[in-house]
């Protein structure tokens, strides 16, 4: 049950993952209540009550799905304007905590303004340039760094904007976000992590993108890697758990 969580909270945080150029109209991102649905479900999973956390990971995805129709809306009817020719900076948030967590978050940008995160209110975040670590603790946010587990309940995530070779330095260049995630597959497994078998292809924003589930006795987590540009910059995102 507790991948069903982790896999929910990738979902929730490729919902709201923007280039900052291409987020126009009146697209207004609101992810409250998919946030309360989320703790939901993992106190119905703590609980043992399986069936009812599956029926709220449905109505998390129901709730996402109408997020997605009125965001595409707003988008198709927008003038489509030229790429800039600098790297856009990538806009990221993440659900609250907890369901009476304040709604609103603080903004956060890089020291080199690639990235631009929209924190929610009491968590922490540390920057490292191209790499943005936050979790909701200060601890889980520099553990998370060192790829160190939270623990309880907490939740860290990690965004990553680089090269295949900034991001998976045993990956040859011109390698594709396929590649950047066989070779983390094979070094978590040889860490002793269990991890999916297969490749899981998705889209985000008609870019490719794939993630894959691991786990071991200390932490469970997604990752997830987005082909931004061709044989160019990509995107990785990490979410973990304590096991």
């Amino acid at each position: 049950m507790k991948r069903w969580i982790i896999i929910s909270i990738s979902v929730l945080c490729m919902g709201v993952v923007s280039i900052q150029a291409q987020t126009r109209g009146n697209c207004v991102i609101d992810l409250s209540a998919a946030a309360a649905t989320l703790v939901q479900a993992q106190a119905q999973a703590s609980s043992g009550d399986t069936t009812a956390a599956i029926a709220k990971i449905q109505e998390l995805q129901a709730q996402l799905d109408v997020i997605i129709r009125n965001c595409d809306s707003a988008t198709t009817s927008t003038t489509t304007t030229s790429p800039s020719p600098t790297i856009p900076a990538t806009e990221i948030m993440m659900p609250t905590a907890t369901p009476t967590s304040p709604t609103t978050p603080t903004r956060f940008t890089t020291s080199n303004d690639l990235l631009s995160v929209l924190v929610p209110a009491g968590w922490s975040v540390l920057d490292q340039g191209n790499s943005v670590f936050i979790g909701t603790s200060e601890a889980v946010a520099q553990g998370l760094s060192q790829f160190n587990p939270p623990t309880g309940d907490e939740v860290g995530a990690g965004f990553i904007l680089g090269t295949t070779s900034q991001i998976a330095p045993t990956v040859r260049r011109g390698g594709n976000f396929v590649d950047v995630l066989i070779a983390y597959q094979t070094q978590l497994r040889q860490g002793g992590y269990a991890v999916s078998d297969e490749l899981t292809p998705t889209t985000w924003q008609d870019k490719p993108a794939g993630w894959f589930a691991f786990q071991n006795n200390r932490m469970a987590g997604v990752m997830q890697v987005i082909e931004l540009q061709p044989d160019g910059l990509h995107l990785l995102i990490l979410v973990v758990s304590s096991a």
